[in-house]
């Protein structure tokens, strides 16, 4: 098929498809155009930006920044403390800390 949508022979084909098909110097300059972009609300030139952002918020609002500051609270949240709590009586002095009664074995 031609680019105009012709049915062509094999022939004209083969005489033509380097005109017709995209060449190396061709995906070339396109993987130039596609630059990475890296800045909170930018966006590449070779994409549309979204009409809205996430959950109906602003497009440039910070969804990483917000799921990870919500990530950390449920870790500290659900966290079982690995230290050891000592209490001190009332009656008992800053000086000596309070002790545990030591298991008796039976």
């Amino acid at each position: 098929m031609s680019p105009d949508g012709r049915v062509v022979s094999e022939k004209e084909w083969q005489a033509k498809h380097g005109e017709w098909l995209p060449s190396p110097a061709d995906f070339a300059f396109v993987a130039s155009l596609m630059g990475p972009v890296r800045e909170p609300g930018k966006f590449a030139g070779w994409i549309a930006p979204p009409a809205m952002g996430i959950n109906e918020n602003p497009v440039d609002f910070e969804v990483l920044a917000v799921w990870l500051m919500m990530r950390e609270w449920r870790r500290l949240a659900t966290r079982k403390s690995s230290r050891r709590t000592w209490s001190i009586p009332r009656s008992a002095s800053a000086a000596t800390p309070a002790r545990r009664p030591v298991p008796s074995a039976r």
